[in-house]
């Protein structure tokens, strides 16, 4: 009875000391500075390309951060990819800012992933906090 009891305790400290493990995982990752950062062109949005820290991860990740300048508060982070494949390449248009590959559509403040053979990653259900689709058509 002793050993089940102290079983379950080792258990669930374990569970405990893992999620919180985690979740600074991902506080550091939203938080983490840019390696790269820019204006747009309209001088309304400042793009990050932030590296994903590697304790869960076997490659390297990046996502793009898009943050309103006019209203800080309001910052955008896309789904995770390949940090090879964020090239930061910015464009805007009167609808659209981004980088290759990677549109932000500033009406529907959503993402389009357009790089080749994109993969979802189950990390982006805590990093990204923006309505996302792929396509590989433009």
């Amino acid at each position: 009875m002793k050993n089940r009891r102290w079983l379950i305790y080792s258990f669930l400290a374990l569970m405990c000391i893992f999620f919180t493990v985690f979740m600074l995982f991902v506080r550091s990752s939203i938080t983490h500075e840019s390696s790269v950062s820019f204006m747009s062109d309209s001088g309304d949005y400042r793009l990050d390309s932030v590296r994903v820290a590697p304790p869960f991860t076997f490659r390297s990740y990046a996502y793009l951060r898009l943050t309103e300048v006019q209203h800080p508060a309001r910052v955008y982070r896309s789904p995770l990819m390949d940090a090879d494949s964020l090239e930061m390449v910015g464009f805007e248009t009167p609808n659209e800012v981004g980088v290759a590959w990677l549109t932000f559509y500033k009406s529907e403040h959503r993402f389009r992933v357009t790089i080749p053979q994109w993969t979802e990653n189950w990390l982006n259900i805590f990093i990204s906090n923006t309505p996302y689709e792929a396509s590989s058509d433009d």
